[in-house]
């Protein structure tokens, strides 16, 4: 049986404790929330990936224009749901890994993210999705994101949204 000292063991703890954390973190979840952007600067000061990242360069752009917006979206519980499936889905893609992830991978999650928190923001509620909004919300969201859709991940995300789309509204198709 191996046996440890006190400096090996306090060691161990600390190097343990110091690498889960960042994911730990009480603040990150207590942050989430359908009413403020506060996640994002959370996981910023966490994980500082600067104006090329994720947090800054895309969601603490976007997130507070669809907050300001909410209100005149017709299908509000969209709007909402989707703002929390994409912060509960970068946690759990947090709570995953054993060490802090680089920024490229926070990047990648957020992204990543998109098109399904667009598609399904609730899981229990498939009605509610991006391909039955009405065409003023989808406006609403164009102009919201407006230059933010021109590369080539984002253009990739709308057209699998347009697909899945297509194939949803054409299984519902009854022919008379």
């Amino acid at each position: 049986m191996m046996t440890m000292s006190f400096f090996q063991y306090s060691f161990l703890v600390i190097f343990c404790y110091s690498s889960i954390v960042w994911c730990q973190s009480p603040d990150l979840e207590a942050s989430i929330s359908e009413d403020n952007c506060e996640f994002y600067n959370v996981l910023e000061k966490l994980i500082p990936c600067g104006k090329d990242g994720y947090v800054q360069g895309f969601a603490e752009k976007y997130c507070p224009q669809f907050l300001s917006q909410r209100n005149k979206f017709k299908n509000i519980e969209w709007n909402n749901g989707v703002h929390m499936c994409l912060e509960k889905t970068m946690l759990n893609n947090l709570r995953t890994m054993s060490e802090p992830p680089s920024c490229s991978q926070i990047y990648d999650w957020g992204f990543n993210s998109h098109s399904n928190c667009y598609l399904q923001p609730i899981a229990d509620q498939p009605q509610i999705s991006f391909c039955t909004l009405s065409a003023s919300d989808i406006a609403r969201i164009a102009l919201i994101v407006k230059g933010g859709i021109f590369n080539r991940q984002s253009i990739v995300q709308v057209q699998q949204m347009l697909k899945f789309c297509l194939d949803h509204h054409l299984r519902n198709v009854t022919f008379t």
